[in-house]
């Protein structure tokens, strides 16, 4: 079933320009590309298969010189890639948001009272759930019901919750009854969105069905996902703590599998905090981990993040333990799918709290820990998450927040040992599983105690821009016995938006407190989103202790740009989850790229478009696309910007 799509003007189908299997356009060299590193995995029609690289287990390379962006005045190429206008006036070199959320339908929310779990919570995602084109909006949080709002044609939003078939929870914290990651995906190959919902506390997980008619059906035990178990009231926390989730084709058989995150309380001995620094890091305290035994390691091993494998009818089955890692202790929060060294086969980016942060390369069968042969895992509280090209090399970068203790370091108390001082990370990433730590180059590692993140180009400049959102407001921990917890904790309760502009020279401009993008609430999930179709991406942001924030960019003479919606009605994933979309580097013009997810960001999912900052540029010849289960690139045609492009394959 195809759900009717609205705005298609500019539709392009099929295959207008398939690139020869294997190989590139004429005349183009994307930067720092490595022509003899194969695919194990790869097949050509003229080549049969291509036998393993003996390499490519072999440790990273000494990191070459990292790619610089372009300077400030570039020359516009034949295929108009780059820009003869000084990229950084563009925006006028700063960006401007508008609260609109009351005005809009999104402020008749119940406040959530304070609880320890609930602090972490604030949960959204953004899909077409009823295919009318508009992009319409679900919210979770702890102890208030989850919400479902439908986008209207005016541009508003309506409380649907009621009338979808979702389940409308009442309550309190005292209940233990919560949501938090949510996800739409298409689990069954219809063309409908459906919903998967991890549960917090007592509340298994949700898997809602989309009948194709605005209505769902929650089948998460029947479809095999509930996941639910129990353990005493003696654990810090009720059993289930699921706040990150995510679909990939991770095997390549054209269905969505699933990841779902568990955080869980650290595994260590406490000792005092030893400094506010990087090199004085909480990771190098004690795990003892492998020591535990009865209630406790029985709660560890089985709150564990769970791989979850698509039988290909949208049923599914725990194939954790066959997966080849090893998650225990590991406390997750935001999981990413993502092609770090571009052989087609998504990677697995996942944050965790205490040091635990991971990245699982994909072997085809299964998954292998790399994350201390990649130079990563120093974030101490790994919570939000974005992989994406920031330095235009074509090589995925990866961003983790964090907690930050404020230039003066209030935030930094010896009395909260499981409270990191090192703040957030930034990763430039050289296309073989080497990553270089360019945090203090960008200056992005301090945005206090820091969730959600996004890396999208907000000015349309052609580069992507950075914002943070955060604060944390405690509901205990020896606030009333500890003077330096208390002052630490007015400090984190203070949370604000942090937005870096993403300029050619280092460090970043920071600009949150000059756009207007200020979250006076506690804010976890966002997602950016272009909510008027305007061009220019806007920011929804959930709240753990009250109703979100819509952000509308207002930012004035921004650049051009393209909207690129993939749909793959050949194989169950129709939303093409894990394409690739590049703009190949010509003449001195960077490359950019781009991958479809659903599940991108701490306890969030964006709609699945990719958004195409350009600059001055006004013209694009071509653009490329490796669908989820190709190893090769097709090229499409493009033409004029300032549009949507809809793509469907083989239609």
């Amino acid at each position: 079933m195809t759900l009717p799509m609205q705005h298609r003007p500019d539709r392009i189908v099929g295959n207008s320009v398939t690139n020869e299997p294997g190989r590139r356009p004429e005349n183009v060299s994307l930067p720092g590309s490595h022509p003899d590193r194969h695919n194990p995995h790869q097949t050509s029609p003229n080549m049969g298969t291509i036998l393993p690289d003996p390499n490519l287990n072999r440790e990273p390379q000494p990191r070459r010189e990292r790619h610089q962006p372009p300077s400030e005045t570039t020359t516009t190429s034949d295929n108009g890639v780059a820009s003869e206008r000084p990229s950084d006036l563009i925006g006028g070199g700063y960006f401007k948001f508008d609260e609109v959320a009351s005005d809009i339908g999104l402020r008749d929310l119940p406040e959530e009272a304070p609880s320890n779990i609930g602090a972490f919570v604030g949960g959204a995602s953004v899909g077409d759930y009823d295919g009318d084109g508009k992009l319409d909006l679900f919210l979770t949080n702890f102890s208030i019901s989850d919400r479902l709002f439908r986008a209207t044609p005016e541009g508003n939003f309506v409380d649907v919750t009621a009338d979808s078939g979702l389940i409308v929870r009442t309550g309190s914290p005292a209940d233990g009854v919560g949501s938090a990651a949510s996800v739409w995906a298409d689990i069954d190959g219809d063309g409908a969105l459906d919903l998967f919902v991890g549960g917090v506390g007592d509340q298994a997980n949700q898997l809602y069905v989309n009948d194709g008619a605005g209505g769902f059906t929650e089948e998460a035990e029947r479809r095999g996902v509930a996941d639910m178990f129990t353990v005493t009231k003696s654990q810090p926390f009720a059993a289930h703590t699921v706040l990150g989730s995510a679909f990939a084709d991770w095997d390549k058989d054209g269905d969505l599998d699933l990841m779902s995150a568990h955080w869980q309380p650290p595994l260590w001995t406490v000792a005092d905090q030893t400094g506010p620094t990087s090199g004085n890091s909480i990771c190098a305290k004690e795990r003892p981990g492998d020591s535990l035994s009865g209630e406790a390691l029985n709660y560890h091993e089985r709150a564990t993040s769970r791989f979850w494998e698509n039988n290909g009818s949208g049923t599914f089955r725990d194939v954790t333990d066959k997966m080849g890692v090893d998650l225990r202790g590991v406390s997750a929060f935001t999981p990413v799918f993502a092609d770090f060294d571009d052989d087609s086969w998504p990677d697995l980016f996942l944050t965790g709290d205490f040091c635990t942060s991971r990245l699982l390369r994909n072997t085809g069968d299964g998954f292998e820990d790399i994350t201390v042969k990649s130079g990563l895992g120093t974030d101490e509280n790994g919570m939000g998450s974005v992989v994406d090209d920031f330095n235009q090399d074509g090589h995925m970068d990866w961003f983790v927040s964090g907690i930050a203790p404020g230039v003066n370091g209030v935030g930094c108390v010896k009395a909260r040992p499981e409270v990191g001082c090192s703040g957030n990370r930034l990763w430039f990433g050289d296309g073989l599983g080497g990553f270089e730590d360019v945090t203090d180059e960008f200056g992005v590692r301090d945005a206090g105690w820091a969730w959600g993140s996004a890396g999208e180009d907000f000015n349309n400049d052609g580069r992507r821009d950075l914002v943070v959102v955060g604060g944390y407001k405690d509901a205990g921990s020896g606030i009333d016995r500890d003077p330096s917890i208390a002052e630490a904790s007015r400090f984190f309760e203070a949370g604000q938006s942090h937005i870096w502009r993403n300029s050619a020279a280092s460090p970043w401009v920071e600009s949150g407190l000059t756009s207007g993008a200020i979250s006076p609430q506690h804010a976890k999930a966002l997602i950016p989103f272009d909510q008027n179709d305007d061009g220019l991406l806007d920011l929804l942001v959930a709240n753990s202790d009250g109703a979100p924030s819509l952000l509308l960019n207002t930012t004035e003479g921004g650049g051009h740009w393209l909207k690129i919606v993939l749909r793959d009605e050949t194989t169950s994933n129709t939303q093409a989850v894990g394409a690739r979309v590049r703009i190949v580097a010509q003449k001195g013009a960077p490359e950019w790229i781009g991958e479809v997810r659903t599940g991108s960001g701490y306890q969030s999912s964006g709609p699945g478009a990719l958004h195409i900052g350009l600059g001055d540029t006004s013209y694009v010849d071509s653009f490329e696309v490796r669908w989820p289960d190709s190893e090769v690139y097709e090229q499409y045609k493009v033409g004029s910007v300032d549009r949507l492009v809809f793509i469907t394959r083989n239609e």
